[in-house]
């Protein structure tokens, strides 16, 4: 915590997965060459160094609302109550 707050910082990355039958029928395959996808958005505390959460979903998505996903997932406080 840095003055009561916790810093992080969010990233996404993008990927291809083994091109199995399972994840073909799981999700779209890429146009460069027919396999499948994830995209996946992390949050890190930057005080402790380390990752704490992560959305991992098949195909692409907005990277902004996965920020936003896990930020929902916090609880938050405020003059000592959850809100």
């Amino acid at each position: 915590m840095y003055r009561g707050y916790r810093l992080t910082a969010y990233d996404g990355i993008q990927g291809e997965l083994p091109r199995t039958q399972e994840l073909l029928r799981l999700c779209a395959g890429s146009e460069r060459g027919s396999y499948p996808e994830f995209h996946a958005v992390a949050e890190y505390d930057v005080l402790n160094c380390c990752y704490t959460n992560a959305v991992f979903r098949f195909g692409t998505t907005d990277e902004r609302e996965a920020a936003i996903e896990l930020l929902k997932s916090h609880e938050y406080r405020e003059a000592g109550k959850n809100i």
